[in-house]
């Protein structure tokens, strides 16, 4: 248990975090860069503490993948990021904990997945939840205003996407080390990150902050942290990730909506309260099929 309220308290600080980037003039896409350096770095130190190899041991043809991840891990952090600075923390981590239906939704289309209402429900009500979220009237809540609202959406989408292309990898190389394969990827996001800053740093469109290179420090140890518990989590016998994924992705999305309110007076409304609601449902409906499945 311990291990879960680790997970879930990490992941909500870190939409906390980018949070704070806005109020201290981060720049965003230096400190992601710094953070996934940190990752690859705690990931390659791990698997030198449990004597293993880290590069050596992957294999050259999930390269493709890993190019492809990457890129995507950096693009879609900056996008939760600015999600969490022009919406706010509660909505930032409800687009991207919902976004689990997305594999769900792939496992139809492409994977001959049998098609259940519960499914079909948990899908559709996750969308609307999404929806319900960041549409809200203007007089209502301000900080809607401030940027455009497919970032929720687009966080919702490109979370799924991700977790449908670790899936597939996961089932293409069953013999990989998805430790070591993870610490590969912050590797090659961190890797993106360097190439286009220095391409803007040399168009002078960017200039070097070590504040923000600081901020990424911050970001990357819990980023990192979150992901080491989980799969901690993930070992503890008579669990089962059926359960643990719904039960982390629903506490992180309450917990970062309870701090979005302590710490940054975010306005909960009521088609917010909605949302919130049927995001939790959707996600139940998806464990009680899971359990159905397993049974």
């Amino acid at each position: 248990m311990i291990y879960l309220i680790l997970t879930i308290g990490l992941s909500s600080l870190i939409y906390i975090i980018f949070k704070g980037f806005d109020t201290y003039k981060v720049n965003t896409f230096q400190a992601i860069v710094v953070n996934y350096l940190i990752c690859a770095g705690m990931g390659a130190g791990f698997a030198a503490q449990q004597d293993r190899g880290w590069l050596s041991e992957i294999p050259t043809t999930t390269l493709p993948y890993a190019l492809i991840l990457g890129l995507l891990f950096i693009t879609l952090f900056n996008l939760i990021g600015r999600t969490a600075q022009v919406f706010g923390v509660g909505i930032a981590s409800l687009s991207d904990k919902l976004s689990l239906v997305v594999p769900v939704f792939i496992a139809f289309l492409f994977y001959g997945d049998q098609v259940t209402l519960l499914k079909v429900s948990g899908i559709v009500l996750a969308i609307v939840a999404v929806w319900l979220s960041v549409a809200q009237p203007k007089s209502t809540d301000k900080t809607t205003n401030k940027g455009p609202r497919w970032l929720p959406i687009a966080v919702f989408i490109g979370g799924g996407v991700i977790s449908s292309l670790l899936k597939e990898v996961e089932f293409r190389f069953p013999g990989l080390e998805f430790n070591q394969f993870l610490a590969f990827l912050f590797a090659t996001a961190a890797g993106i990150g360097i190439f286009v800053f220095l391409i803007q740093w040399i168009r002078g469109k960017m200039k070097p902050s070590p504040k923000s290179w600081l901020a990424g420090i911050a970001l990357g140890i819990p980023n990192y942290g979150s992901i080491y518990y989980l799969f901690k989590t993930l070992d503890v016998d008579g669990w089962e990730s059926s359960m643990i994924y719904p039960v982390n992705n629903i506490g992180i999305v309450l917990l970062t909506t309870i701090l979005g309110f302590a710490f940054f007076r975010e306005r909960t409304t009521s088609l917010k309260l909605v949302g919130l609601g049927l995001s939790i449902l959707a996600i139940f409906l998806l464990i009680f099929e899971q359990v159905n499945v397993a049974i």
